[in-house]
């Protein structure tokens, strides 16, 4: 029996049909070597990351490298990159290309204890070229979009649960100035604050769960899509979820009422294809 991937459009192919996804674990340092050999600038020129956990993010040959390379050239061109002259792979500044000028963008923070991983796809066509750094760690990869939603998963795969169980918080509805403010009430130690956002927005039955959700979190996840309709216009779609012991939370503006409200639900990493290939969609109208 085949299986099938499914593509952003919804369209299906068997597997076997669909290339597999090409990946190149570099360091910083390598990279930045190509982009300056193929003229395409890097996203993370001017962004702050530091190495931590989150590298996982990148699979084993991408955890954090206390020997960054001395010579980024021969790395390389021992990973087929580079000719023995030194010049770039067709194939790879075919990928490039793409990302240099793609129909969408896709940006992925994903913040967990100790550092951030950064995620960098560029769709054009049914090609998605990616990028992704942590520490002085990075990998360049592409694939045909219908592997995407199988690469999203892999990144936001979470850590092995504790096996604590937060149901109380599997579905929620809070009240957006609670929601915010309670964080900022949290860093500061300031729970005057918080007791007057809940007396403001008679939450005290919501209180606790809002409490759990800033201090249990595990890991933040911020996606954002970024592109140009048909008719000119530049569109933004954004995706928050919060990583708990027991999973991933998506947190989604909600109306419905006088004020903001902010919907939390659980979500499964499987969830995240689906999630940004609406936001695609929208994009691309």
């Amino acid at each position: 029996m085949s299986t099938v991937a499914l593509a952003l459009d919804g369209t299906a192919a068997p597997e076997a049909a669909v290339p597999r996804p090409v990946r190149h674990p570099l360091s910083v340092a390598a990279a930045d070597e190509l982009a300056r050999l193929c003229g395409v600038p890097l996203p993370w020129h001017g962004v702050p990351t530091s190495p931590s956990a989150a590298a996982r993010g990148l699979g084993g040959s991408t955890a954090p490298d206390t020997h960054p390379a001395s010579d980024p050239a021969a790395e390389l061109r021992s990973a087929g990159l580079l000719s023995a002259e030194g010049r770039p792979d067709a194939g790879l500044l075919e990928a490039l290309g793409c990302f240099a000028a793609p129909q969408i963008f896709v940006d992925l923070v994903l913040g967990r204890p100790g550092g951030v991983f950064r995620a960098w796809h560029r769709l054009l066509g049914t090609r998605v070229v990616a990028l992704a750094r942590c520490g002085e760690r990075a990998e360049l990869g592409w694939w045909d979009d219908r592997r995407w939603a199988g690469e999203l998963v892999r990144l936001v795969a979470p850590p092995a649960s504790t096996g604590d169980v937060v149901d109380s918080v599997a579905r929620l509805r809070v009240p957006a100035e609670l929601l915010l403010g309670c964080g900022a009430a949290l860093r500061l130690g300031r729970p005057e604050l918080l007791a007057e956002l809940v007396t403001r927005h008679d939450a005290a039955g919501v209180a606790d769960h809002v409490r759990l959700l800033h201090g249990a979190a595990r890991g933040r996840l911020l996606v954002t899509v970024t592109g140009v309709r048909r008719d000119g216009r530049r569109t933004l779609g954004l995706l928050s979820w919060v990583l708990l012991p027991d999973g991933w939370r998506e947190l989604v503006p909600a109306g419905g009422g006088a004020a903001p409200v902010v919907a939390v639900d659980r979500v499964a990493p499987t969830d995240l294809g689906s999630r940004v290939a609406l936001l695609v969609a929208a994009a691309r109208r």
